[in-house]
């Protein structure tokens, strides 16, 4: 089958395999790059597949978090980018910046109430949690960046199928987080979306 790139960047419309991980074919970034500000390595970090994004969402056991047991994430401003709160499993939240509100909830309430400065933010991420900033998604030469809008798309590695063209990955928008294995959840391989780059815990 002849691997054609229809909009210029990311793999063929026509691609299919099982799994882009350690695919020869270079695709997850962090696996075939040196990341200058994270070890210089090739090969020390990597992306995520969806069945971790499942267990960082949906099923990972955590702290309680302003009255909520296993708080795993919450949607967020902060310094006015819309986006998504990881929290850490052990998590203390700094007594000088104000509770989260809508924790573990799909809908808008913490996009209306969780207001944080970048110094705030950074006495949260000292006790562990990630930011996830909404980017949009791209699409050939047509941008769906939406600033000041929920429109959040992380990549997995993980196909939808044994011969999709399709990927899953996490999507949010200020009604709903999408982040179960589903037959809704994938999108076409071609699309440019967010990347969260791991490493293992040695």
């Amino acid at each position: 089958m002849e691997n054609i790139n229809y909009t210029g960047y990311g793999p063929s419309k026509n691609m299919s395999s099982v799994d882009l991980t350690g695919s020869s074919a270079n695709y997850d970034w962090g696996v075939y790059n040196s990341i200058n500000n994270g070890g210089n390595t090739i090969g020390q970090w990597r992306t995520l597949t969806m069945y971790e994004w499942e267990y960082v969402f949906n099923t990972r056991q955590a702290s309680m978090v302003n009255g909520t047991d296993n708080a795993r994430y919450v949607k967020a401003n902060v310094n006015n980018v819309q986006g998504i709160i990881l929290f850490p499993d052990n998590y203390t939240h700094p007594l000088d910046v104000a509770q989260p509100i809508g924790i573990n909830e799909n809908g808008n309430t913490g996009l209306n109430g969780n207001n944080y400065s970048l110094m705030e933010f950074a006495l949260m991420e000292d006790n562990g949690v990630v930011f996830l900033p909404s980017a949009g998604s791209r699409e050939g030469n047509m941008a769906g960046i939406n600033v000041g809008t929920m429109n959040c798309s992380y990549w997995s590695t993980t196909s939808e199928t044994n011969t999709s063209v399709s990927s899953h990955r996490v999507y949010a928008n200020k009604n709903m987080i999408e982040s179960q294995i589903s037959a809704n959840s994938g999108t076409n391989r071609w699309r440019g979306q967010s990347v969260r780059l791991v490493h293992d815990v040695q």
